[in-house]
């Protein structure tokens, strides 16, 4: 049986505006905010739809909780070094982040919701923007345990496998296993 205290949900607001940018949105911050938004009512829904008190979850604040932490800043520049130093960890970060892209692109002019599989670099995104959404995003999983107290083990759970992450969780890129990380693929 899980037990837990508390969950925190993540919503990726002011860092995904970064992948806005990447790929021509005319207002990143809007579109960030609006998408945000929704992900966060969508949230609160199903967590009071499946019963879950609004004492046992909490909402991560970037702004307020993050952007101005002291562990977070250590960790950005630590994921940013590796990012310069190590050749693999880089190529995966931006194929990771071109497929991405690549499908938030599709959808904005399409209007569909496909997962994309194929990992190719496309004309008019650009990769760099959209690379320090992903940094961010590792450095503020990697001082998760720093910025919140209580906050010992912490396990990501995403909607499709994501080996860039896996691979950083398990000390690929820099031999450093962070044990008190997991992910699991919920489907």
């Amino acid at each position: 049986m899980f037990l837990f205290h508390q969950i925190l949900l993540f919503i990726p607001d002011k860092i995904s505006e970064h992948n806005y940018r990447a790929v021509g949105s005319r207002n990143p911050e809007r579109s960030a905010r609006v998408k945000s938004n929704r992900l966060r009512n969508k949230c609160k829904q199903t967590a009071k739809e499946i019963g879950l008190s609004d004492t046992k979850y909490s909402l991560v604040k970037w702004s307020e909780e993050i952007e101005s932490n002291s562990a977070y800043a250590e960790a950005l520049q630590s994921i940013k070094d590796l990012y310069q130093t190590n050749d693999e960890f880089r190529f995966e970060v931006q194929d990771s982040t071109a497929a991405a892209l690549r499908c938030m692109e599709n959808g904005r002019r399409n209007g569909d919701g496909e997962i994309c599989g194929s990992t190719s670099r496309e004309e008019g995104i650009d990769i760099a923007e959209g690379a320090k959404y992903l940094l961010k995003e590792l450095a503020f999983l990697n001082a998760l345990s720093n910025i919140y107290e209580h906050c010992d083990r912490f396990v990501c759970v995403y909607h499709r496998p994501w080996p860039v992450l896996e691979k950083y969780f398990g000390g690929l890129y820099d031999n450093a296993v962070k044990s008190n990380l997991g992910f699991v693929v919920f489907e």
